[in-house]
């Protein structure tokens, strides 16, 4: 295809009637093929731009996460404290170090296994869901714990864990 720019002009006489048209063209082809060609490259560019931008913030996003999962476990392996998270049903799906020194098990012993077994061995106070209210459920496990205190049964590894 080509391209032509054109100008004209009419050409008049003294009293301004019309003369003649006076008028001239360019090829212009190559110009129009050359910005056709940048909005092309242009329009890939801004493409390319947007697909590596949103690699970047997957990417970003991704080291946000490990960084902060990293945070996470770090903290839960330092801290004197067992943690641990269960399921519905009450078994262990994570846990720290301080769990299993506490409790005195191993990992493979705790993974997958409820948490109820090694409450009760340890005589900890576990919640009840059928328990009325949970002032009642503290209740007890304070009384317990007094209890335990008085006897001189309670070792200070050993405590209630409420």
């Amino acid at each position: 295809m080509t391209a032509i720019l054109t100008a004209s002009q009419t050409g008049r006489d003294e009293q301004g009637a019309p003369q003649k048209i006076i008028g001239s063209m360019k090829d212009i082809t190559r110009r129009k093929e050359m910005e056709l060609a940048s909005q092309e490259s242009r329009r890939e560019l801004e493409g390319l731009v947007e697909a590596r931008t949103y690699g970047l913030m997957i990417k970003n996003s991704r080291l946000i996460q490990e960084m902060a999962e990293e945070k996470y476990r770090s903290i839960l392996e330092s801290m004197e404290e067992g943690y641990y998270e269960v399921d519905l049903a009450g078994n262990f799906t994570f846990f720290n170090h301080s769990l299993t020194r506490i409790l005195g098990y191993g990992e493979e012993e705790l993974k997958g296994t409820n948490n109820r077994h090694y409450s009760e061995r340890a005589g900890m106070v576990t919640y009840n869901p059928e328990t009325p209210s949970i002032d009642e459920w503290l209740f007890e496990a304070d009384s317990r714990m007094y209890q335990q205190k008085r006897d001189g049964k309670l070792d200070a590894q050993k405590q209630i864990k409420t």
